[in-house]
């Protein structure tokens, strides 16, 4: 019994990671390289494994949540979201603590701060960098570089309205003078 312990062990050490390794936001210069948007259900099976826990709810979305690495056992490191009448995936989030810098994922000529004003009057800022292929990446929280962020979303922007409106209204943009970061 021990030894098939051992075995188990071993084989999900060495299967655990390249899932998570797979699952985490890379760059090639300052190409995004993670996820498409366009993987299916069996595609991301494929590559990072089946999910800890799955859950619909309505207006047609289906997410998935993954506990990879150093994460309390309450939460987790990603959050996926598909469309299940099309078994698509429309966004994934990689939530970390501690905070992690993104800076390499957000050059300066292509990336937006974004604010929402809350109705007492506080501000609440995210690094928005518009990809091709019709999707969007966001730091959370992230207003500058060298400002680390909790969590990372990579999302299709004919998805904003429903998950992140304060992104997708024009109204959430900040004024040309007060957006003086990236200098342009």
């Amino acid at each position: 019994m021990t030894r098939r312990l051992f075995f188990s062990t071993m084989t999900g050490a060495l299967f655990a990671a390249p899932q998570t390794r797979l699952a985490e936001p890379q760059v090639d210069g300052e190409r995004l390289k993670w996820f498409s948007l366009t993987e299916s259900f069996k595609d991301i099976e494929d590559r990072i494994g089946p999910p800890t826990v799955v859950g619909d709810f309505p207006a047609d979305y289906r997410f998935w949540q993954y506990r990879f690495g150093g994460v309390d056992e309450h939460d987790f490191s990603h959050y996926l979201v598909f469309r299940r009448s099309t078994g698509r995936l429309i966004s994934i989030t990689r939530a970390w603590d501690p905070e992690q810098k993104v800076d390499a994922l957000f050059p300066a000529a292509e990336t937006e701060v974004i604010y929402a004003t809350t109705a007492n009057g506080s501000r609440y800022g995210a690094r928005v960098r518009r990809l091709s292929g019709e999707s969007v990446l966001i730091a959370m929280g992230s207003t500058a570089p060298g400002q680390p962020t909790s969590q990372l979303t990579l999302i299709r922007n004919s998805e904003l309205n429903h998950f992140f409106p304060w992104l997708a209204a024009p109204t959430g943009h900040l004024s040309d003078k007060e957006q003086s970061w990236p200098a342009r």
